[in-house]
């Protein structure tokens, strides 16, 4: 497995899998085997960016 591996490539959200958030990260899955994790440590405007996130989203958020 490679780790921080970078892609320019761009996905639609409804290209995703699932996206997860926990405590202190989101997790989003693009299968059921690739996942990128983001940091919340590392979002300016953690409220702003997660509520966007559960719009884009939908039904595929999840918080755990």
């Amino acid at each position: 497995m490679e780790v921080g591996m970078k892609s320019s490539e761009k996905i639609a959200y409804n290209q995703f899998y699932e996206l997860i958030e926990s405590k202190k990260s989101y997790l989003f899955y693009l299968d059921e085997k690739y996942v990128s994790c983001v940091k919340k440590s590392e979002i300016s405007n953690l409220e702003e960016f997660s509520a966007f996130l559960k719009k884009a989203f939908g039904c595929k958020y999840r918080k755990i």
